[in-house]
């Protein structure tokens, strides 16, 4: 069975807390020829378990990267505490931001696709 679920978001605002999405295309197939008949509810509640399995990709990944950012943010206060190179630290953190900022792009890039 292949499922294609087209969504977007419905306004240009996004926060870390809500986001609206719409269902944009919905696309059902079978190797097999069977016949299904939905009715709108239970078409709804598809869609609803649709958008919480990718709003719960995107909280895993922001998980993952808070997690990610304080890992590297704690080693970094521990060697420049212990170290006299501040500049291997900037160079560590500019790396650090970059790769963030990144991981937020993608992360905002998925969300549209979906």
């Amino acid at each position: 069975m292949n499922l294609e679920v087209r969504m977007k978001i419905l306004e240009d605002k996004v926060d870390n807390e809500t986001i609206n999405w719409m269902m944009e295309n919905f696309k059902l197939s079978v190797k097999q020829q069977i016949e299904a008949v939905l009715t709108k509810d239970e078409l709804q509640h598809l869609a609803f378990l649709c958008k919480s399995e990718v709003d719960s990709i995107g909280r895993l990944t922001a998980g993952i990267l808070w997690l990610l950012k304080l890992e590297k943010c704690a080693a970094l206060i521990t060697e420049s505490s212990n170290s006299e190179s501040s500049l291997v630290n900037l160079t560590n953190i500019k790396e650090l931001k970059q790769k963030l900022d990144n991981m937020h792009s993608l992360l905002l890039q998925l969300r549209v696709q979906i």
